[in-house]
């Protein structure tokens, strides 16, 4: 009697366990659902749930890329004809280029439209099932991704889209590629050397042009490798897919502005054995000295400290490189926002939003040294206003402001300057523009048979550059001037 007790009250807590597993599965379904409700694509979506539901860890890591999808989208071109009938004209052919697409266009009477494709509304259940189990089986078959923590798979390998590309099935195609040439590979299997192999296929295949059209932001697999050319942000998505596919930790590290050369970069990071960012380029480019360093990830951030990019998905990483220093200005009156600008291509552009430290303070964390900024606010059409004196970080980190001196006037010789700007006659057209205050004044340069080029009579402590009074468009990179020598 006992015996058969033990097994009835046995068998009804086993009866109540699993009614109350699956009252609680059901009850964290429902709970993840919620998150799709102002999604009208919700039914690929809670397919792709229902699909691992009994699968934990791929149920968690699809839940992850769900959550974090709201602002990722296909960024997509157009070509319709006069009558505005969809055309499957190709942009990306190798004769293409920035130069000469519209006048190919016009002579065949298309013309471009923009759309983007949101995720939330539009990505298909298989896509996002075939793309967790494909990362997943990279994760867990290729030795050299064992040891990616969690957090590393999450954000490096499983998303399934790098930047605004069309959604194609580029794991399937990168794992057919590129398992061949691993298990044939001579040299050990490190992630360095297996990178190293992938890296150099795709070079061989894709080569940079600045001449290449930059009418979308990504290519996706199909494009890029027809097209066989792209700027080095392009060329970057494509290495960071198929190094992901391998299983490698890959993401992209952004350089939005160079303090002391125009323009920026985009280059390739992958993680190591064990989990530390290596990036291809690393020393190569410091010496163009970057006021910061972005990191893109696929989760959304609570706050973008730049506005050099349209979504949320970057962390700051600008001290995993360089010497940085926190600079602190005191506004006296509070405008909305704060910047830090930097001078790129003859423009003061910003690069770091400031956060309101104490009462009239401003805080810009790690800021990249040997570079001159200028705090700013912004105002309307796009426009900017100095809100304070350009100040410097020399390499020790030492911060020095610039706050013109009128009373104290010095010559400065430009003759050596002007020639590595090429500026070596008509100097008639040319004039020295100093910082005053908020804006750019100019003075004359005259030229003498003995000194050269020179400038007379310039107020002192500020920064100079030159102006083309043809077009009074400004010439060159910023310079100071100290103790008779010109500092650029």
């Amino acid at each position: 009697m006992k015996s058969f007790q033990y097994t009835t009250n046995k068998k009804t807590l086993i009866v109540l366990l699993s009614i109350t597993i699956s009252i609680c599965t059901i009850n964290t379904l429902n709970n993840n659902y919620s998150i799709l409700s102002y999604s009208r694509n919700n039914k690929e979506l809670k397919k792709v749930l229902k699909h691992y539901k009994n699968d934990n860890k791929k149920y968690n890591a699809v839940l992850f890329l769900i959550k974090n999808m709201k602002n990722k989208y296909s960024y997509k071109l157009i070509v319709k004809d006069t009558l505005n009938r969809k055309n499957n004209f190709c942009l990306f052919d190798t004769h293409i280029d920035k130069n000469n697409y519209q006048s190919i266009l016009d002579s065949l009477n298309f013309h471009l439209e923009i759309d983007s494709i949101n995720d939330m509304e539009h990505i298909n259940a298989q896509y996002l099932i075939e793309n967790c189990d494909y990362a997943f089986y990279a994760w867990e078959n290729f030795p050299w991704s064992k040891g990616y923590t969690k957090s590393i798979f999450y954000e490096y390998i499983l998303p399934y889209r790098i930047n605004k590309e069309n959604l194609v099935d580029w794991r399937s195609f990168f794992i057919k590629r590129y398992k061949p040439m691993i298990d044939t590979m001579k040299n050990e299997k490190t992630i360095k050397n297996i990178s190293q192999l992938i890296i150099k296929d795709i070079n061989k295949q894709i080569s940079y042009s600045c001449d290449a059209l930059n009418l979308k932001p990504s290519l996706d697999y199909k494009e890029i490798l027809y097209y066989q050319k792209g700027n080095c942000s392009i060329i970057a998505d494509i290495i960071v897919l198929a190094l992901r596919s391998m299983g490698i930790a890959s993401t992209k590290d952004y350089i939005p502005l160079w303090g002391s050369t125009d323009n920026g970069h985009t280059e390739v990071v992958y993680f190591d054995e064990c989990c530390n960012p290596v990036m291809l380029q690393t020393g190569n480019w410091l010496a163009a000295h970057p006021p910061k360093i972005f990191r893109q990830i696929y989760s959304i951030t609570e706050s973008s400290n730049t506005e050099q990019f349209d979504n949320n998905n970057y962390i700051d990483v600008t001290n995993n490189y360089i010497p940085t220093t926190d600079i602190r200005i005191s506004i006296k009156s509070i405008p909305e926002e704060v910047y830090l600008a930097v001078y790129n291509n003859n423009k003061w552009k910003e690069i770091s939003k400031g956060s309101l430290f104490e009462k009239q303070l401003y805080l810009f964390h790690n800021m990249g040294r040997s570079i001159i900024y200028l705090p700013i606010t912004k105002t309307n059409y796009n426009g900017i206003k100095a809100i304070d004196s350009p100040l410097s970080v020399d390499f020790l980190g030492n911060i020095r402001k610039y706050k013109i001196n009128n009373e104290s006037k010095v010559d400065i010789n430009l003759t050596q300057y002007l020639s590595k700007i090429h500026i070596i006659d008509n100097i008639d057209n040319y004039e020295l523009a100093y910082w005053n205050i908020s804006h750019w004044s100019s003075i004359p340069i005259s030229e003498n048979k003995n000194t050269g080029f020179n400038a007379h009579q310039v107020p002192s402590n500020t920064i100079y550059t030159i102006l083309d009074k043809r077009n009074f468009r400004l010439k060159g990179r910023i310079f100071t001037y100290d103790n008779n020598i010109i500092i650029w």
